[in-house]
């Protein structure tokens, strides 16, 4: 039971990012603080910090404060124990925490695995594309089912001006 909901937890994270990645920071739903902040990143893709304390404060309240308890209250209604419900929200946090380095290796530290070499090229290919494919950083399971996918090849060199290395 526990298993599912890390992989629960994981899966919404993945969603999640896809969807505020793509029409909230892209500003296909109209301009805010999102959008705004993030395409700056994509005018100067190697200024730091990338993810604002802002960002990271409000994933830990919300998460912590919110969707923890609420996956605890509809796991006891569902009549499975409270913890799988709050580890739903704690997978969540951790796999967006997770999201947040994958991103910063991306643009500051050169890849050295096979998944990295992939994820890295996949992502700067977003940003030379003025992003508008691949919007999962960590995972192109959204980008298929949405059609936003764009197969990057492994021979196709790193945009200029994405990478501080």
């Amino acid at each position: 039971m526990a298993a599912v909901a890390v992989l629960a937890g994981v899966g919404a994270w993945s969603f999640t990012e896809y969807v505020i990645h793509r029409w909230f920071m892209h500003a296909e739903l109209g301009p805010g603080i999102a959008s705004r902040g993030h395409l700056d990143h994509h005018r100067h893709p190697t200024r730091r910090p990338l993810a604002s304390p802002l960002s990271l404060m409000m994933t830990l309240l919300v998460g912590l404060g919110f969707l923890c308890p609420l996956g605890a209250w509809m796991a006891v209604q569902a009549g499975a124990p409270w913890f799988t419900g709050a580890l739903v929200g704690l997978a969540g946090i951790a796999t967006y925490l997770v999201y947040e380095r994958v991103h910063f290796r991306a643009h500051f530290r050169p890849a050295r695995t096979r998944y990295a070499r992939w994820q890295q090229r996949r992502h700067l290919h977003h940003h030379a594309r003025g992003g508008a494919t691949n919007f999962g950083v960590t995972s192109p399971v959204w980008d298929v089912v949405f059609g936003s996918y764009e197969r990057v090849g492994a021979d196709e060199p790193l945009p200029a001006r994405t990478t501080a290395f």
